[in-house]
């Protein structure tokens, strides 16, 4: 995902939130076309969405949050760790 993808699913993160609670709420169209054209980018080219379809909405979001998820997992794991082992000074100094 792009960084302005990535901005777009931040700034509607509550959506993923209310999914995770098992539910969803009143989410602007604008915002579902925009949550279609990633699900169709990343996850279903295929993917034929219906904004009327509650259940459709609710798995579409299931969905793409764990994608983002995942993404986000993977991209902690690909940052470059500090070096947190104390080396210790095998030589006595006199």
């Amino acid at each position: 995902m792009n960084e302005q993808e990535i901005a777009f699913i931040e700034a509607n993160i509550i959506n993923f939130e209310a999914v995770a609670l098992g539910f969803t709420k009143n989410i602007e169209r604008e915002v579902l076309e925009e949550y279609a054209t990633l699900y169709r980018k990343y996850i279903n080219k295929d993917f034929n969405f219906n904004s009327w379809c509650g259940s459709c909405v609710f798995d579409m979001l299931k969905r793409l949050s764990a994608h983002y998820e995942g993404i986000k997992y993977i991209a902690k794991l690909n940052q470059t760790k500090p070096n947190d082992v104390e080396t210790k000074n095998l030589r006595r100094r006199k």
